[in-house]
């Protein structure tokens, strides 16, 4: 099966934090709406924040994202580097 899938970003610190109120409500609802409406059968979960990246990562399996015939887990998640570090290297 093919993977269609989107990246989410828990909130990622970009010179200011654009994502300030961080709502376990609205992430479960963000991430029903790309399993359901948008058919998606993968998440690419990233950010900053460990804490945020745990909590959308645990509520995306709850959810049960699947694909393929083994039914392999659809998430993947990423810490991403702070902007200032990533201009470094």
């Amino acid at each position: 099966m093919k993977r269609k899938g989107v990246c989410y970003d828990v909130g990622c610190v970009m010179g200011m934090n654009w994502r300030p109120k961080f709502d376990v409500k609205v992430v479960h609802l963000e991430l029903e709406i790309i399993k359901n409406d948008l058919n998606c059968n993968a998440v690419r979960i990233v950010g900053l924040n460990m804490e945020r990246l745990m909590i959308a990562s645990e509520d995306a399996l709850k959810q049960d994202w699947k694909f393929g015939s083994r039914h392999s887990c659809g998430i993947k998640v990423k810490r991403r580097r702070s902007s200032t570090l990533q201009r470094l290297l």
